[in-house]
């Protein structure tokens, strides 16, 4: 039993995957802004960007470069997914992260470009937690109720096209169905990471990225909160004035 006992085994706190959801975080950043300011992704045709990468090696290293960024942040997900069941599950004033988080999905999106940044994900995920625990009691109406809360929430992810939205969502219902289930919570978002490589392949590796989640000590660690929101807007604003200055 003490190989299951993830308490002992731990060794990461909540701050040190706050960091190393950031740091993959901005490795997508950087692949995003290979793809957009220097392979010209979407502003040219897919068959043009394969002759590129044929006639010229250095476009092929950039596109992989790009490629294994974007599997790094994917890996972020089911990082976050974790933290927000956390937070959502510990906090006192559910109303008030709300906001927060909210209040962060809203500061991204003005440095953001395209759809609906990754935040809102958590939004949305906020509002599907908010279901689950005014209806926690095992009755067959709240069971009811929370699976309306879990379609909802991915309908509109869909809808507004919230980056890994629907990923993250399915990830979150999961994670808090298990929080109490010590170390098979790891386990669960493996196999609901595996699911999501149905919505795309990238979300496999989200997969093995799951498995860290098992190494968790449940110790909050050091740092500032502050410093945990202003990561992913701060990384975000140094991509946008790095490709002010890109060829």
């Amino acid at each position: 039993m003490n190989l299951l006992n993830r308490k002992r085994m731990g060794f990461l706190s909540n701050q040190a995957l706050h960091a190393l959801g950031a740091l993959l975080l901005l490795a997508g950043a950087v692949g995003g802004m290979i793809q957009t300011r220097i392979l010209d992704v979407g502003g040219i045709s897919n068959t043009e960007l394969l002759q590129n990468m044929q006639e010229d090696p250095t476009v092929m290293g950039l596109a992989t470069v790009a490629l294994v960024c974007q599997l790094l942040e994917v890996c972020a997900v089911p990082i976050f997914s974790f933290l927000l069941v956390e937070g959502a599950a510990h906090t006192a004033r559910f109303g008030r992260y709300f906001l927060r988080v909210a209040g962060l999905a809203v500061l991204c999106q003005l440095l953001w470009q395209g759809s609906l940044n990754i935040v809102f994900g958590p939004v949305l995920g906020l509002v599907m937690l908010w279901f689950f625990r005014r209806y926690a009691a095992k009755t067959l109406s709240n069971r009811i109720i929370r699976t309306l809360a879990v379609i909802g929430t991915l309908l509109w992810s869909i809808l507004l096209g919230v980056e890994h939205g629907a990923a993250f969502l399915i990830l979150t219902a999961v994670q808090w169905g298990l929080r109490k289930k010590s170390w098979f919570r790891a386990f669960g978002a493996f196999l609901a990471a595996m699911l999501c490589g149905v919505l795309s392949p990238v979300y496999l590796a989200a997969s093995l990225a799951s498995l860290v989640l098992y190494f968790y000590d449940e110790e909050r660690g050091g740092g500032v909160m502050f410093i945990n929101y202003a990561a992913y807007p701060v990384i975000l604003l140094v991509c946008r004035v790095l490709e002010s200055y890109a060829v």
